[in-house]
């Protein structure tokens, strides 16, 4: 079975039959810069963007454009919704900036994939005129004077190329158990990271509900505080009252307007609670129905995406079948055994990706409860302030009447009484009379301007309240926001691993694959070398036979049949021996093809002479081993950044929310870093092939024919 092409990647991810040159860089008229300035709604729908995605583990979703008034909820001001769509709108960039960043070195890569093509149409159009060249050269005598020392070299190199294919096995299980073990370790700090994080919500709860019982006991406090002034004001009051039955009546009606005042105050707070507590109701149910919406899109696009796989999975496991049955008995037994292990990991590929749709589900239920309690226990505290606010007022109306009884009763009684002590009495009486009535008035205004002050702190203190209440509401839905962008980032972190393990997987399978298409096709040239040599051999012994016979027979006319039988003119025979006995100017030189043969032709002419050195085994055997070093080379460098981007995932997963923008900074930088250094370790590996090929060339050149 022929190995996978890397230009072929693009089929097996996306599910998409598309060729190199097929993809578009810019769909439906919108780029991915057009996106990244949020001018152009998002259609980034091309195979290459879609794998990008893949790779970063993002949904295109999360690549929209969200304006500020997204972001408004109840009890959230200004500032903290700038601030959430700020949040939004940085995470979206460096979303569009990697998808971008991934899109271009696919592009690369599928730029040298069509490199890689046009040589081996190249390898396969010259291929014809290179094998009867090897075809006349093996029918002369010096390739029956030296087969059996080729046939020797050619079973060691073939014993040296086994032997370096079961080394390279044994490396790929070697790193394949590497991935895992860092799959493991992966898992086991996610789980971690939850476990801290849970700890730390139950510690912010404790902490509040602390805070909620000190509050509560302030309130007693000031209540009591405030008890122990009515108390002393009821007590001047009475005081008071003995003097005052005229200028009550009035306060009476003053007070009764301000109480009919107060009471439609109450009535127009209690219509505004009661808007606000519908108005934060149809948000939360929106709020859930939004993230049901979500879940349920979520959840149809995993079971599509789990849906390919299998599919993908069992169109390989069918191409292993074939090549399991073409293949020999020991090739069959790691077949199977490779098939058993893949299953292994879908099997716990798919037992993970239920325990965590579990958990998910979990956690957005307990959130929903956790909301649905605190609307719950807000709206009890309101209802709870207003019959509080009406109760309190309904005693001091009640208080209020019993006083103004009380002193009328009193007065009624000074008043008999001094009419009955005093009649008849003359100025004297009148001026203790109007004095008695200027202090009565005096200690009248002192007790108007404490009540009002009463009742501007009772209302001072209400308000307080309520922007607390709001104030709460407002930091439990940004508690809300935060515990969604933490989920929303483990989730990507789980897309992008799920994605680079099976991105592994692929690359594992392709180089046995390859491996196998080597060891096939050595096989093959093995074979045909071995029947030309006996093909030679035969011919040789007939040949001689019968110039043995005509030699003894002496006859010089059977000598001359016999020379023509075999196609050789004497004269050209005698003219071509002789010429080959001087030598030659341009020996050893290399031979001329065409433009940009000179040895300073550089990569041009490695080009040019790619088909000529993949008829030489050495030489392709040189060029495979060096391939594959190079691999593993890249593989190793892979392997250290993916762990180092997972310490990064892990760092940012357990940072505080203030920290967040300070380590996202530093940890693009550190990317764009990873990412230049396996370009050029890309590039020093194209020039380290190319070197290797042109030096091969030459060798093969200053050779004799």
């Amino acid at each position: 079975m022929a190995a996978i092409r890397p230009s072929d990647r693009v089929k097996l991810v996306t599910g998409v039959r598309l060729g190199v040159l097929d993809i578009s860089p810019v769909v439906g008229g919108a780029s991915i810069a057009d996106v990244q300035a949020g001018t152009s709604a998002m259609s980034v729908a091309s195979p290459r963007s879609l794998e990008a995605c893949l790779r970063e583990g993002v949904e295109l979703e999360e690549l929209e454009f969200r304006p500020l008034e997204a972001f408004a909820a109840a009890g959230l001001s200004a500032e903290e919704q700038e601030e959430l769509f700020e949040q939004a709108e940085e995470r979206r960039q460096r979303h569009l900036a990697a998808v971008a960043a991934q899109r271009a070195s696919l592009e690369e890569a599928a730029e040298d994939d069509l490199v890689v093509v046009r040589l081996a149409e190249q390898r396969r159009q010259s291929g014809g005129s290179s094998a009867a060249a090897k075809a006349a050269e093996e029918e002369g005598a010096a390739a029956l004077a030296k087969g059996r020392a080729e046939l020797q070299k050619l079973q060691e190199r073939q014993r040296a190329e086994l032997v370096r294919i079961l080394e390279a096995e044994v490396k790929a299980q070697v790193v394949r158990e590497r991935i895992e073990a860092q799959t493991m370790r992966t898992e086991q700090r996610i789980a971690e990271a939850q476990r801290e994080t849970e700890r730390r919500r139950e510690e912010a709860l404790e902490r509040e509900r602390a805070r909620q019982a000190a509050k509560r006991a302030e309130e007693e406090a000031a209540e009591a505080r405030g008890a122990a002034l009515a108390l002393q004001e009821r007590r001047k009051q009475e005081e008071i009252a003995r003097k005052a039955l005229g200028e009550e009546r009035r306060r009476r009606r003053e007070a009764a307007k301000r109480h009919r005042e107060k009471l439609a105050k109450q009535e127009e707070f209690r219509r505004q609670t009661e808007a606000l507590a519908e108005a934060q109701r149809l948000a939360a149910e929106e709020r859930n129905a939004r993230a049901a919406e979500r879940e349920a899109e979520l959840e149809a696009r995993r079971q599509a995406r789990l849906e390919q796989e299998r599919a993908e999975a069992a169109r390989q496991r069918e191409l292993a079948e074939e090549r399991i049955r073409a293949a020999q008995a020991a090739a069959e037994a790691a077949a199977r055994r490779k098939e058993q292990e893949r299953a292994r990991r879908e099997a716990e590929a798919e037992e993970r990706q239920r325990a965590w749709k579990e958990q998910q589900a979990a956690e957005l239920e307990a959130r929903a409860k956790e909301a649905a309690e605190r609307q719950e226990a807000t709206r009890a505290k309101l209802e709870q302030l207003k019959q509080e606010r009406e109760q309190r007022a309904a005693d001091l109306l009640a208080k209020e009447e019993a006083k103004a009884a009380a002193l009328e009763e009193f007065l009624a009684a000074k008043r008999e009484e001094h009419e009955a002590k005093f009649a008849g009495g003359g100025e004297a009486e009148e001026r203790r009379r109007r004095a008695l009535q200027a202090a009565k008035d005096a200690e009248e205004a002192r007790a108007a301007e404490q009540r009002e002050a009463m009742r501007l702190a009772a209302e001072k203190a209400a308000k307080a309240r309520e922007q607390a209440q709001l104030a709460l509401a407002g930091r439990s839905a940004a508690a809300a926001e935060a515990d969604k962008a933490r989920a929303d980032a483990l989730l990507r972190k789980e897309r992008a691993q799920g994605f680079a393990k099976l991105r592994t997987l692929m690359q594992v399978e392709e180089a046995a694959a390859r491996g196998r298409a080597v060891a096939e096709a050595q096989e093959r040239v093995r074979q045909e070398r071995l029947a030309a040599i006996e093909a030679a051999r035969q011919q040789k012994l007939r040949l001689s036979e019968e110039f043995e016979a005509v030699r003894s027979s002496g006859r010089s006319d059977r000598l001359e049949a016999f020379v023509k039988k075999l196609g050789v003119d004497p004269e050209e025979s005698v003219a071509s021996s002789a010429a080959e006995s001087r030598p030659s100017p341009s020996a050893g030189a290399r031979p001329a093809t065409g433009a940009g043969s000179g040895p300073d032709s550089g990569r041009a002419s490695t080009r040019s002479s790619l088909p000529r050195l993949a008829s030489d085994p050495a030489i392709a055997a040189g060029v495979r081993a060096l391939q594959a070093q190079q691999k593993e080379a890249m593989m190793h460098l892979l392997a250290r950044e993916q762990a180092a981007e997972d310490e990064r995932e892990d760092a940012l997963a357990a940072a505080p929310p203030l920290e967040r923008p300070r380590l996202e900074a530093s940890f693009e930088r550190e990317r764009a870093e990873a990412a230049a250094r396996v370009e050029r370790m890309a590039a020093q590996h194209r020039v380290a092939m190319a070197d290797a090929v042109a030096a091969a060339s030459r060798r093969g050149t200053a050779s004799p024919a």
